[in-house]
C-alpha cells in the first residue's frame, strides 16, 4: 500500500474528477432507467369523449357511436422493436377500464400477465386487446405506454374489431398525434381532430438521458478490462517490435491520412453513383443545385419564369421570387462549394471530395491534440460511419458545414507561427459555417469562446491568445458581412437573422416556442427521435454499444480542455434544435451531423484513454510495472482490434446491406435506401430518346411532387438550355409553346417512365 500511495498522489486531481463525474453519471443512469412512460386516458360518457394525455386534457368532442361496446387497445410494438436505440422496456405496460359512474374497475391488465384468450385478436395494427363485445357504455380506458412510437385506442366499437367507433391514435415519428379519427359527428359526417404531441417533459428528459447513458455499465467493464490487460502485460514481457524493425510510425502518419481521404472519397463516390444515382432526392438538394448553377454562371439570382406554375416542383417554394429576383432562399456557403463542381460539369463529385477533406482535417486535429493513436482511429470511425456515407453521398449542406467547422478548429490549433493569419482563416471558416447552417454556428459560439479564451488563463500565452481572438473575430465579421450582402443581393434587403430564410417565410414559422406552433415538450420529442437515430447511424454499431467510447474520457476524469470543448460543442448543437419545429430526419438526424466528427474524435480519444487509464491502474497496483514497456501494446492492440471489428461489421451491415438490424424513419438502414422519394427512371427514359433543342413536359403525378422534381434540377437556371423540363399545364401549354418557339415537344410520365414526341412548338 505504501508503494501504491505515491501513484495515487500523482493522479489525485484526476481521480477526484473521475469520482465526481461517475457519481453524477451513476445517479443519472439509475434515475433514467426505464425511459419514458406515457399515459393516455380516453373517457366515453354519453356522446361526449375526451382525451387526457399525461394528465392534461388534449381534446374533447361530441360524436355518434354505438350505444355500448368496450375499448380496443393496440399492442403494436413493431416500431419500437425496429428502433432498438430507444430505452427498454417498450410497448403497452398497463391497461385499466373503469366505470365512470361507480368507479368500478371493469378490466385490468399489466405487462407480463396473460391476455384473456377471448380478448386477444389481430387487428389492422397488429395484436390488440379487444373488449368491444362488452356491454359497457360510460367508461374510461387508461393505457400506460413505455417508450412507444405509436399507439391506438378505440372506444364504443359496437362489438366488432373493425366496426366504427371513436379512435384515438398517436405517432411520435411525425410528432403529430392523429387525435380522434374517423368518428361520426352530430351531423352524421365523418370527421378527424388532430393535434400535436404534448407529453410530460420530465419523462421526455428521462428518455434522453437513458439513451445517452445506456452503455455506461459497459464502459466501466471496458475500462476494467484494459486495466487487467495492462496488469497482465507485466507478467508477459514482449519485445519492442517497433524498435527491432526500426519502424517509425510518425514518419508514415501522412500516408495514413492520405489513405483515409482516399477511402472516404471512394466509399462516398460509390454510394453516390451506385445508389444515389448522382442526383438530388429531396427538395433541399434541388434548391442547392439550382443555386450552385447560378453561382457557377457568375450570378446570384435570375429572372423568374413568366409562367411560375410550369416550373413549380414542391408545394412550398424552395426557390423564391422576391421582387423579380429568383434564387434559392438558402445562404451561399454550401452552393458556392457545389458551384465548383457545376463549373466543371461534375457537381456530383463535390460531396465525396468534401467528405475526404473532413477525414484529413479530423486526422490533423486528432494528431495535434491527442497524438498518433487517436489520429489513426478518428478518421477510421468517420469513413466507416453510415451517417458520414449517407451525407457525403448527398447534396445536402451538412457535409460542407462539417468541413467548415473542422477547418475552423484545425486553423485555431495550427502552428504558433503566423498566429494572425491562421486565426483569420479560422474566422473565415467559422463564418462560412454560419453562411451554411446559421443556427448551428450560433449554437457553437459558447464552445469557441471556451476554445479561444482558455489560453487567456495563462499569462505567458495571453498575448498570442488576444491576437488569435482578434484575427478570428475579423475573419468572422467579414463573413457576417458577406451573409447580409448576399441576402441583399438575392432579396433586395439585408434582412434579419434569417436572410433569405426570412424572405421565404420558412424560418419564422419553424423556430421558437409559443402558442400551438411549437413547445418544449414537442422539442424534446424531436430530440428523442434524433438521438435514437443518431446512436444507430453514428457508428453503425449495435444499439447497446451506443455512446460508450464518448463517455470514457469523462468517466476517467479527463482534465484536457479540448475534451470539454468537444463535449460543450456537441451538446450545444444538439440542444439548440429543440427550438425547431421539425425533427429534420432525412438522411438520418441531419441537424446534428456537423458535430458527429467531434463525437467520433471523442470516441477515438475514449478508446485510447481506456488503455492509458488501464496502464495507470496497473502501475498503481503493481508499482514495478513500467507503463511505457512494450507489453502495454497489448491494450492498444486489443482495443484497436475491437474498434476495427465493429467498423467492419458496420460496413458489412450498412454499405453491403447484409442483415440490417434496425429501421428508422427517413434514415436509410442500408446504402440502397439512400435512393428514397425519387429516382432517375425519367432521366434514363429521356436519355434513351436523346432529344435536343426540346421542351419536355412532365405530366402531373397528383400529390406526389417527385415526378417533376426528378428532372427540374437538370434545367439551366435561366431555363434556356438545350432541354427545358417543365410541368404539363394542359390547356395552358400554348403559353409555354410561345415562350419556347421552334422546339421539339415531348410529353413524359414518371411512373411508368415514358417519353412521347409530339411535334414542334410554333415558330415565329
Amino acid at each position: 500500500m505504501s508503494r501504491v500511495r505515491p501513484q495515487l498522489q500523482r493522479h489525485r486531481l484526476t481521480l477526484a474528477v473521475a469520482v465526481a463525474v461517475n457519481i453524477v453519471l451513476l445517479a443519472a443512469y439509475l434515475w433514467s432507467r426505464g425511459g419514458q412512460t406515457i399515459t393516455v386516458r380516453i373517457e366515453a360518457r354519453g356522446d361526449e369523449f375526451a382525451a387526457i394525455v399525461d394528465g392534461r386534457e388534449r381534446a374533447r368532442l361530441t360524436a355518434t357511436t354505438a350505444d355500448a361496446g368496450g375499448p380496443i387497445v393496440s399492442l403494436r410494438q413493431s416500431d419500437t422493436v425496429e428502433l432498438p436505440s430507444l430505452p427498454d422496456p417498450s410497448g403497452v405496460r398497463r391497461v385499466r377500464v373503469t366505470d365512470l359512474s361507480s368507479g368500478e374497475i371493469l378490466f385490468a391488465w399489466d405487462a407480463g400477465d396473460p391476455v384473456p384468450a377471448d380478448a386477444l385478436v389481430e387487428s389492422v395494427l397488429g395484436r390488440a386487446i379487444d373488449l368491444s363485445g362488452r356491454e359497457w357504455r360510460d367508461y374510461a380506458v387508461e393505457v400506460t405506454y413505455a417508450n412507444p412510437l405509436a399507439g391506438g385506442i378505440t372506444v364504443r366499437s359496437g362489438g366488432a374489431v373493425n366496426a366504427p367507433g371513436v379512435t384515438f391514435g398517436f405517432n411520435r415519428l411525425t410528432n403529430q398525434t392523429f387525435g380522434f379519427l374517423n368518428y361520426t359527428n352530430a351531423s352524421g359526417a365523418s370527421q378527424n381532430i388532430g393535434f400535436e404531441n404534448e407529453f410530460d417533459r420530465t419523462e421526455g428528459v428521462r428518455a434522453l438521458v437513458a439513451m445517452a447513458l445506456r452503455a455506461y455499465p459497459l464502459a466501466l467493464l471496458l475500462i476494467a478490462a484494459c486495466a487487467v490487460i495492462a496488469a497482465a502485460s507485466a507478467f508477459v514481457p514482449l519485445p519492442d517490435v517497433r524498435r527491432a524493425i526500426g519502424f517509425d510510425a510518425q514518419a508514415y502518419a501522412w500516408y495514413a491520412a492520405g489513405a483515409f481521404a482516399l477511402a472516404a472519397f471512394v466509399l462516398a463516390s460509390f454510394v453516390m453513383s451506385r445508389y444515389g444515382q448522382r442526383m438530388p432526392h429531396i427538395v433541399d438538394e434541388t434548391s442547392y443545385i439550382f443555386q450552385a448553377k447560378l453561382l457557377a454562371s457568375g450570378h446570384v439570382y435570375t429572372t423568374p419564369p413568366a409562367i411560375p406554375e410550369a416550373f413549380t416542383f414542391w408545394s412550398e417554394p424552395f426557390i423564391i421570387d422576391v421582387g423579380g429576383r429568383w434564387a434559392s432562399f438558402y445562404p451561399f456557403g454550401h452552393p458556392v462549394m457545389l458551384a465548383i463542381g457545376a463549373r466543371v460539369g461534375a457537381i456530383w463529385i463535390i460531396p465525396p471530395l468534401v467528405g475526404a477533406g473532413c477525414a484529413v482535417l479530423l486526422f490533423v486535429i486528432a494528431k495535434r491534440v491527442y497524438g498518433l493513436h487517436t489520429a489513426l482511429l478518428a478518421p477510421l470511425l468517420l469513413v466507416t460511419s453510415p451517417f458520414f456515407l449517407m451525407q457525403a453521398s448527398s447534396f445536402m449542406s451538412h457535409n460542407t458545414a462539417a468541413l467548415y467547422l473542422l477547418a475552423a478548429i484545425a486553423s485555431i490549433l495550427a502552428s504558433k507561427r503566423n498566429v494572425v493569419t491562421w486565426a483569420f482563416v479560422a474566422g473565415l471558416a467559422f463564418g462560412l459555417l454560419f453562411n451554411t447552417r446559421p443556427l448551428t454556428a450560433v449554437a457553437l459560439v459558447p464552445a469557441f469562446v471556451l476554445l479561444l479564451g482558455q489560453p487567456l488563463l495563462h499569462i505567458a500565452q495571453r498575448p498570442a491568445a488576444i491576437t488569435r481572438i482578434a484575427g478570428f473575430i475579423a475573419g468572422g465579421l467579414l463573413m457576417l458581412g458577406a451573409y447580409y450582402a448576399y441576402s441583399q443581393a438575392t432579396t433586395g434587403n439585408f434582412g434579419g437573422f434569417g436572410g433569405g430564410y426570412d424572405a421565404s417565410g420558412e424560418l419564422g414559422a419553424a423556430i421558437g416556442f409559443g402558442g400551438s406552433a411549437h413547445s418544449v415538450s414537442q422539442g424534446l420529442e424531436n430530440m428523442q427521435l434524433q438521438l435514437a437515430a443518431f446512436v444507430l447511424v453514428m457508428n453503425g454499431w449495435p444499439a447497446f454499444v451506443g455512446l460508450l467510447l464518448v463517455l470514457v474520457p469523462f468517466m476517467t476524469g479527463t482534465r484536457d480542455p479540448f475534451d470539454w470543448f468537444l463535449l460543450v460543442a456537441s451538446v450545444s448543437v444538439m440542444a439548440v434544435w429543440i427550438i425547431f419545429k421539425a425533427s429534420g430526419l432525412a438522411y438520418g438526424p441531419r441537424y446534428w451531423y456537423e458535430i458527429m466528427p467531434l463525437l467520433l474524435l471523442l470516441s477515438a480519444r475514449g478508446a485510447v484513454r481506456c488503455v492509458e487509464v488501464g496502464a495507470n491502474f496497473a502501475a498503481a497496483l503493481l508499482p514495478h510495472v513500467d507503463r511505457r514497456q512494450p507489453g502495454v501494446l497489448l491494450g492498444h492492440l486489443a482495443v484497436g482490434a475491437l474498434v476495427v471489428v465493429l467498423c467492419a461489421l458496420s460496413l458489412n451491415g450498412w454499405l453491403l446491406g447484409r442483415d440490417p438490424s434496425w429501421r428508422a424513419y427517413a434514415t436509410p438502414a442500408t446504402a440502397k435506401e439512400v435512393r428514397f422519394y425519387m429516382d432517375d427512371r425519367l432521366i434514363r427514359a429521356v436519355d434513351a430518346v436523346d432529344p435536343h433543342d426540346a421542351l419536355v413536359l412532365v405530366r402531373d403525378c397528383g400529390d406526389y411532387y417527385g415526378c417533376y422534381q426528378s428532372v427540374f434540377w437538370l434545367n439551366d437556371p435561366n431555363l434556356k438550355g438545350d432541354i427545358v423540363y417543365a410541368n404539363d399545364l394542359g390547356p395552358r401549354n400554348a403559353e409555354l409553346f410561345a415562350l419556347y418557339p421552334c422546339r421539339d415537344i415531348y410529353f413524359a410520365t414518371y411512373d411508368p417512365p415514358t417519353v412521347e414526341a409530339s411535334g414542334k412548338t410554333p415558330c415565329p
